[in-house]
């Protein structure tokens, strides 16, 4: 994980570690990120042959350098860099970081860890600057005796890090320098570092590198690096004489006990407590949610009066009761503006008749229904509200929505522009190492080293590696709202992705605990029925969807199938979905739901239910096919409803039973249910589904009546998206 995306992570892990008692409560956790300093003020750290690359612009002293630098982004881009290591000091410290990380972006729009010097000073009060320990200039100027560029390059920073000698003879080694120095001449370097910072009033601090926390782990970095080196050698070959664990104060304080007892108890133990004394900055800036000012009235009006046009003057108890859950959990959450926000871009996007409908869990809610974002009503369908607002009506609701593939930028872009909004951005979606690539991952480099590894530790280097990022990139369906008023840098540094956009430095998971934030995709159904409906002047709102003529072109061997067939209709088009349809045979609008469910559920039917379908041991309405089922069948066999979804949510992950769940299902669930939920991997919310066949058949009754007209827009949208 890059440093700075570590630290939402590391601040739920120390919570984590507080639960099960393994630090002390005096452990203190310190934010900051290394990064590579370019300095384009004074011209100190530039090396020594930096100066040739300027001598032909008539400028003779490193100082000099300084005037080319304003208003040259490039010149900035082509300067040598140093390492250093920033530490949040203060509260204030958080934003400052995340502003200077942000303009650093501009000129180092792929490099995030580069940052020029005039920003690091715009933005120094509440951070401490470290001159790392693994500079490789600073080492070849000590050892050759140029004491001048050593003190202008300390100046520069708050402390300075020294590392053990075999550390540095491998820094030495990887650079090629041709010079020869033992270990005295190395432990003279460190001697003549540390009196060149204390001379400048600076700390020196003791530290041997860190990659991973105990010896024994250095195998499950060795395979983690095979990720970009084959045999994970080529980088650890490096530094195979770094001991890069986390030492014992005492394994330290032997590295350096050639500075004397006392000096080697200072860099070691008393310089790092007063360093951390410094530090007063105890968690992130700001981590809370932020929350509009309320809309609790409109939005509660709003729906109340669509219920009433729906459901007439008199509203059911039932109705009554699930629009009041979700309305008293969203007005409980403050997400009232979630909802109006999306009301508003929906209602942007049906001005310009797009087609829009629900995507996930959105589907599920009255709410969203009588807002319109879909067109679905849940208790009609039964589904259950908790996927949306959460088992204790705690959930921020995910607000997703799909629009034709050729509309997403435009309705995208929208989001700046709502009401209340001063503008969007995307966010970090990080690539972390999956289960079956973690596997590959080390038999590969078993195969390559022609290794075996017992069961246990095979899973103690799967625990260390497994879902470790290893990429970041951006999730393109869908933007936080940066409300009116509100400074994005106070909550996360913005990159620069390959095509110059802008990225949130952290992630989605995270910045959607704080922002609105709504999904927008775009789907190919959603093109095809945008175009026909505009090309045909026939609203696919006047559809009937439980016509049974046009049930029969999903049935095999009928007249319309043999005649019209499914393709372009890419929910029900393709070999497995055929297959299902075949065995299946769907006779209406919820069979339908059931074999779209299927076709993108992991070991339901395959592997599952299809054997015992085929052999009769399974009826038509027993087949689990959906979360709801699960939960349906759940509450069936005596669960309670909360209960039934955190089971459902168990089972859709693949996670299986819980030993509590097993236990209140003992003796009332049939052996059948307990089998099949056992071996589910994934499994398809039925709201979803149902979205994905209201567009089915509603291009089914386009493909029926207007045959040119859909095979003309089917063959366009291939050609353009």
């Amino acid at each position: 994980d890059r440093s700075v995306q570590a630290f939402p992570k590391a601040y739920r892990l120390l919570d984590l570690l507080k639960k099960e008692n393994e630090i002390s409560e005096g452990f203190k956790l310190v934010y900051g990120t290394e990064i590579y300093i370019v300095d384009d003020v004074s011209g100190a750290v530039i090396h020594d042959e930096g100066q040739d690359i300027y001598s032909d612009k008539g400028i003779e002293s490193l100082s000099q350098i300084s005037r080319l630098f304003t208003g040259n982004p490039e010149a900035i881009r082509n300067l040598p860099v140093t390492h250093a290591i920033i530490w949040i000091k203060t509260q204030q410290g958080f934003s400052h970081l995340y502003h200077a990380m942000t303009e650093a972006a501009k000129y180092f729009p792929y490099d995030e860890l580069k940052m020029p010097q005039s920003i690091i000073d715009k933005y120094r009060e509440g951070i401490i600057i470290c001159l790392a320990g693994d500079n490789s200039e600073i080492i070849k100027a000590e050892a050759e005796g140029r004491k001048e560029y050593l003190e202008k390059v300390i100046s520069l920073f708050d402390y300075v890090e020294i590392q053990p000698i075999n550390n540095l003879k491998n820094i030495l080694s990887n650079i090629g320098y041709s010079k020869t120095l033992t270990d005295k001449d190395l432990q003279k370097v460190n001697e003549e570092i540390l009196y060149t910072a204390e001379q400048a009033e600076k700390y020196v601090i003791a530290s041997n590198n860190v990659h991973y926390l105990c010896q024994k782990d250095e195998l499950a970095w060795r395979i983690f690096q095979s990720i970009e080196d084959k045999d994970g050698d080529e980088e650890c070959e490096k530094y195979h004489d770094d001991k890069r664990y986390f030492m014992t104060t005492q394994e330290l304080l032997d590295e350096f006990k050639y500075l004397g007892k006392e000096k080697a108890a200072q860099v070691v133990i008393e310089n790092t407590n007063e360093l951390v004394d410094h530090i007063e900055a105890d968690k992130p800036i700001i981590t809370d949610r932020i929350f509009i000012s309320s809309e609790k009235e409109k939005l509660r009006n709003m729906c109340y009066r669509q219920a009433h046009e729906v459901y007439g003057s008199e509203i059911s108890k039932e109705i009554n009761a699930r629009i009041e859950l979700e309305l008293q959990t969203i007005e409980k959450n403050k997400n009232e503006n979630y909802f109006l926000f999306a009301n508003d871009l929906i209602s942007k996007c049906r001005l310009k008749e797009y087609e829009v409908d629900s995507r996930g869990m959105a589907g599920s809610s009255i709410v969203a229904y009588l807002m319109g974002f879909t067109g679905i009503d849940p208790v009609k369908y039964n589904l259950m509200p908790y996927g949306f607002i959460g088992t204790y009506e705690e959930q921020i609701p995910m607000i997703m929505i799909n629009v034709p593939i050729s509309k997403l930028q435009y309705v995208q872009d929208e989001m700046s522009s709502l009401n209340g909004i001063d503008s969007s951005i995307y966010c970090d979606d990080p690539i972390r190492i999956a289960d079956d690539q973690c596997e590959k991952l080390i038999d590969d480099y078993l195969e390559s080293h022609s290794m075996d590894m017992s069961k246990t530790q095979r899973k103690e280097i799967k625990d260390h590696i497994e879902d470790t990022v290893i990429e970041d990139k951006k999730y393109p369906f869908s933007k936080i709202l940066i409300p009116d008023g509100i400074d994005l840098n106070d909550y996360t540094p913005v990159r620069y992705d390959e095509d110059d956009i802008p990225v949130t430095e952290f992630d989605k998971s995270y910045l959607k605990q704080i922002f609105p934030q709504i999904h927008v995709m775009g789907h190919i159904s959603n093109e095809l029925l945008s175009k026909i409906a505009i090309k045909t002047e026939y609203d696919p709102l006047n559809i009937n969807l439980n016509d049974e003529e046009i049930i029969t072109l999903f049935q095999p061997s009928t007249k319309l199938n043999e005649k019209f067939g499914l393709d372009g209709i890419p929910e029900f088009e393709g070999l497995y979905v055929n297959e299902l349809i075949s065995e299946i045979d769907p006779k209406n609008f919820m069979q339908l739901v059931v074999v779209n469910c299927l076709s993108h559920d992991s070991w339901v039917w395959d592997n599952n239910q299809r054997i015992m379908f085929q052999s009769n041991e399974l009826d038509m309405d027993e087949i689990i096919s959906s979360r709801e089922d699960v939960y349906e069948q759940a509450i069936n066999y005596g669960m309670e409803k909360k209960s039934a979804f955190l089971l459902s949510e168990r089972i859709r992950k693949g996670s299986g039973f819980g030993v509590d769940q097993k236990i209140a299902l003992n003796g009332k669930a049939p052996a059948r249910f307990i089998s099949v939920c056992e071996k589910i991997r994934y499994l398809y919310p039925r709201a979803q589904a149902i979205t994905n066949v209201i567009k089915s058949i509603r291009l089914a009754f386009y493909k029926i009546n207007y045959p040119e007209i859909f095979m003309e827009c089917v063959e366009s949208s291939k050609t353009r998206i």
